[in-house]
Formats: C-alpha cells, structure tokens, sequence
C-alpha cells in the first residue's frame, strides 16, 4: 500500500512538472529528537474516602517536563540566474515543551462481600449492599480545554494498584465512590483536585 502510494506521489509530480508549474511547493521534512530532560518531579495526593468510608483511594502524581528538538527541512521550487529550475532548501529548527503526567493511585474496599438486597430498596439499606466495589474516576483537564475521565475499581477485599499516564494536563481532579462491578453508583466524594498541588 506505501508502494502504491509512492508511485502515485512519484507520477503526480510528474505530470505537474510536465506543464509548467511549480512542484511540492513548500515541502518539508520533520526530524523529532528529545534533549534532555530536568528530573521528574512527584507529590503525593490523597487519601480520599467515598461519603461512607468504605472505600479509600491515595497516591502520586509524577510531573516529567520534557523538550524535544523539531527540525523543518522545507523545499520548493525556484530559478538560477541562468533561468534553471532548482531546488531550494532551508532549515528551521524549533524546541517544543511538553509535560508528561503519570498518576498512580492505590484503591481500597471496605465494604460487605456477602451483599444479597433487593436494588432500589432504601428501607432496610439494602442498596446499599449492591454497593459492594470500590471506585476512583479521575477527571482530566488539559490546555486546550478538553475534558476526559479515568475509572478504576476493586471488588477484592485487599487493596488494588492503578496507573494512568496523560499529555499536557492543566488539572486532575479525582472522585472516589461505591458501586457495583459496572459502574459507580452512590456514596461521592466529589471531585478533590490533586494536581496541581492546592
């Protein structure tokens, strides 16, 4: 499939050199190298309980500020003095800086594992005995405003280690809750930020 892509790029500009006009005007190669890089750099966050206290999450956010070298080959075409078509070229270099986000977290469950209620019967509380898992959502936010989330959960009665990693994020937010092995249902935090570090 390259190949074929090749040989139509290749015929392409053939044919427009074949009437007259300029060709892969403005052309340019892209060369990616990463320098080096300050240490990362690592808080601790947490711990967070869910309204009832069964379930507990806490851990770190590392922070790794990274630059990386961008090079810019660009071509087009031109005349020499004596009225030849040539090639120009020119170099253009650039640094670009990015942060790079790794969030650990480790998710406890205390609640009952012998849960057996009828769901949606709040009169002896037995939605909550439905609510047998433990769970995390993270919410992310980055520059260009964008919004998405992360969940984890335990059903186990030991804890469990979760990891994430994210691009450029502005704020990180996390919820811890009670649920089912589907889904959170009951029992918020709400969402308590930990990064940046308030």
């Amino acid at each position: 499939m390259r190949l074929f892509a090749r040989v139509i790029a290749g015929l392409s500009l053939g044919a427009v050199a074949a009437v007259g006009l300029p060709a892969a005007a403005n052309a340019s190669t892209v060369q990616t190298t990463v320098v080096a890089n300050p240490a990362p750099v690592t808080t601790n966050w947490g711990p967070y309980f869910s309204s009832d206290h069964r379930s507990k999450a806490q851990g770190t956010v590392t922070v790794d500020h990274r630059v990386k070298k961008v090079v810019f080959w660009k071509k087009w075409w031109g005349w020499d003095k004596h009225h030849h078509k040539v090639w120009h070229k020119k170099k253009f270099v650039k640094f670009v800086k990015f942060d790079v986000f790794t969030v650990k977290s480790t998710l406890w469950n205390f609640g009952r594992h012998d849960d057996h209620g009828k769901k949606g019967d709040h009169r002896h509380g037995r939605f909550d005995r439905f609510l047998r898992c433990a769970w995390e959502t993270f919410k992310v936010e980055d520059k260009a405003g964008h919004v998405s989330f992360q969940s984890f959960y335990n059903c186990d009665r030991s804890s469990k280690d979760f990891e994430f990693t994210t691009v450029n994020s502005v704020k990180i937010s996390v919820d811890v809750s009670r649920g089912n092995s589907h889904r959170p249902l009951a029992k918020h935090s709400g969402f308590n930020v930990i990064y940046p570090v308030m």
